[in-house]
């Protein structure tokens, strides 16, 4: 067999960009340069952050969801550490597993939007919801590899800051 390996490129390795505005900022920290008008980009992201390269920052709404797994719960408002029991190798002793929430459409019931993320041993999670969520009223549904599908009861309104809490029993109604 014989083999050939060529550089072969279609396009040129510099980094150039043709904008009509740009800056710079730097700290200890973090470096950030900036251009207005790229008409390429890429997304880079993890469930901390996402950077939009050649656009502005997608704005997201929080939201905060608390909930307890039964099998999970181990009393005073706390949950065994599950995926660091199991050995998961990034896991910490404060997560209990990984949770999916949805939001959907009032009308039709239909998921409008779907998020993974890791639930806390004190029921916590917080998540962030894109800005075109923001001030419609969804159904929140919540969905664990171990448990029931669970919904609200009524819609909430999703704004920069929604709080779902599923630890709050409805005094009102005993058939909660």
């Amino acid at each position: 067999m014989l083999f050939s390996l060529n550089n072969i490129s279609a396009q040129s390795p510099d980094r150039k960009a043709i904008s009509s505005a740009g800056g710079s900022f730097t700290n200890n920290n973090i470096s950030v340069s900036w251009t207005l008008g790229e008409t390429f980009s890429s997304s880079l992201s993890n469930p901390n952050f996402i950077l939009s390269q050649g656009f502005q920052q997608t704005y997201f709404s929080k939201i905060n969801v608390k909930l307890f797994i039964e099998g999970y719960y181990i009393g005073n408002n706390k949950m065994t550490p599950v995926l660091y029991n199991q050995g998961v190798q990034s896991a910490d002793s404060n997560q209990v597993d990984t949770v999916s929430i949805s939001l959907l459409d009032t009308t039709n019931l239909e998921e409008a939007y779907t998020t993974k993320g890791i639930l806390d041993v004190y029921g916590n999670l917080d998540l962030k919801i894109p800005e075109k969520y923001l001030g419609k009223y969804f159904y929140c549904k919540i969905s664990h590899r171990n448990s029931l599908i669970t919904y609200t009861k009524n819609p909430i309104l999703i704004n920069t800051k929604t709080i779902v809490d599923f630890t709050i029993i409805d005094s009102n109604n005993s058939s909660n």
